[in-house]
């Protein structure tokens, strides 16, 4: 979060961030799949499978967020503008 706020606060306005970002599906036969799949990542490959991504972002203060699917819901591109 930290980071994000940091990130939002160089862009110039109007600045925008784009990540490719895997995330928690919101498909609900998947999402029990990815939290119990999480602790194994984790301790693998430090890599969260259970995190709202697009939530974290707009929580670091940006005033749009566009994301657009990928793959399964999971994989996604993620555009922030300050």
């Amino acid at each position: 979060m930290q980071g994000l706020r940091e990130i939002r606060r160089v862009l110039r306005r109007s600045g925008r961030l784009s990540l490719v970002e895997h995330v928690l599906s919101r498909r609900w036969w998947l999402r029990p799949i990815l939290k119990a799949l999480d602790p194994l990542s984790t301790a693998l490959w430090g890599a969260h499978l259970d995190r709202d991504t697009e939530a974290i972002v707009a929580s670091a203060g940006v005033s749009r967020i566009e994301s657009r699917n990928l793959a399964l819901d999971v994989v996604k591109t993620i555009h922030a503008w300050r």
